[in-house]
């Protein structure tokens, strides 16, 4: 269940940043979420997984620069390859930028994601971990299968309405985010 809700939380987290980040360059908000209905970002959520089971005990921080780097670039191109091939959307896109590998990652993010991850590794995971891990069983356990059932239906909702869009009928993804991008 831990395992869970930290991947909730850095889902909510990855949120907060991403609009925080669009808020600061562009002065406006527009949501950067990549569900429906509740403020997460899931990429976000298995990259933290993923970095958190890479890292492991690695205290230094040129490995763990290296660790975020290679990690979180290959969850985003996974991430961007699969939303592409299920459903033609980008949920980002960084053609724009230099040195990119296919529009779907690049060398600024991935470098940006190597540094982030020194300040995961020694500050955010130990704290939220520790966090989750001091909760009570049952809170851990009727909290954990709340969000389940809200993400799952969430999930659903998202996947269905992408679906529709994908197949050009209305759809919520066109009020919801203001920012995808078509592939078609």
């Amino acid at each position: 269940m831990e395992v869970f809700l930290l991947f909730v939380l850095y889902s909510f987290f990855g949120c907060v940043m991403e609009n925080a980040y669009y808020y600061v360059l562009h002065k406006k908000y527009i949501s950067k979420r990549t569900l429906l209905n509740l403020p997460l970002c899931p990429v976000y959520g298995i990259a933290a997984l993923m970095l958190a089971a890479v890292n492991g005990e690695i205290q230094n921080p040129l490995l763990l620069f290296c660790n975020g780097f290679l990690t979180v670039s290959a969850v985003e191109l996974m991430f961007y390859l699969l939303s592409l091939k299920l459903y033609g959307v980008k949920w980002w896109d960084y053609s724009g930028l230099r040195i990119n590998f296919m529009g779907g990652v690049s060398l600024f993010y991935s470098t940006l994601w190597g540094f982030l991850n020194i300040a995961f590794a020694k500050v955010l995971h130990p704290l939220c971990r520790g966090w989750i891990l001091s909760l009570p069983g049952t809170s851990k356990l009727l909290c954990g299968l709340f969000l389940a059932v809200y993400l799952a239906a969430d999930l659903k909702e998202t996947h269905r309405e992408l679906l529709k869009y994908k197949n050009g009928e209305e759809s919520l993804i066109n009020q919801k985010f203001l920012y995808i991008k078509s592939n078609n």
